[in-house]
């Protein structure tokens, strides 16, 4: 119980889903509040892959990769994560960091909570989603649509995402 009662507020997490955020009341004693941002085009590699695998989700790779898709939304709807936590203390992480140095991802972590730095270096992490499929982007106005809500991130956090962005040559 006493365990229980010490993490309660920190026992929240929002992964991928962006449009829960339209529910701030979902954030009710959150003390803490993190988002890892990860690359859209990984993400949407990664969460179309997962979905072909729930037999109650039939689509294919271009209804997927449809503005208007809710799932495709689910990943992509960077505006809805800064307009409604706008006022909530937000640490904003990104994977890449994760994936370059764990350990100090972990204590920036645990910084921004204000709890003692630990780290288990026998623990190693694993950096690898099973792609069956890899999407190929080659829809000019799709890469634009997804390289702008990339810039959405940039402007928020004042972080350089060149990296992610998709071009057509």
């Amino acid at each position: 119980d006493l365990y229980i009662n010490f993490y309660k507020d920190y026992n929240i997490s929002f992964n991928l889903r962006t449009l829960i955020y339209n529910d701030p009341s979902r954030l009710y004693h959150a003390t803490h509040l993190t988002f890892i941002f990860r690359n859209l085009y990984d993400l949407l590699n990664t969460w179309y892959n997962y979905l072909k695998y729930n037999p109650n989700y039939k689509t294919t790779v271009e209804e997927f990769l449809n503005i208007n898709d809710y799932n495709f939304n689910l990943i992509t709807d960077t505006e809805t994560i800064f307009s409604n936590w706008k006022n909530h203390n937000v640490k904003y992480l990104f994977y890449d960091d994760l994936q370059k140095d764990n350990q100090t991802f972990v204590y920036d972590l645990c910084d921004y909570l204000g709890i003692r730095k630990y780290y288990d270096k026998r623990i190693k992490p694993k950096f690898k989603t099973n792609i069956t499929q890899q999407i190929l982007f080659e829809d000019e106005n799709l890469i634009k649509y997804i390289n702008d809500k990339i810039c959405i991130i940039e402007n928020h956090t004042n972080r350089d995402l060149s990296h992610w962005k998709k071009w057509l040559h």
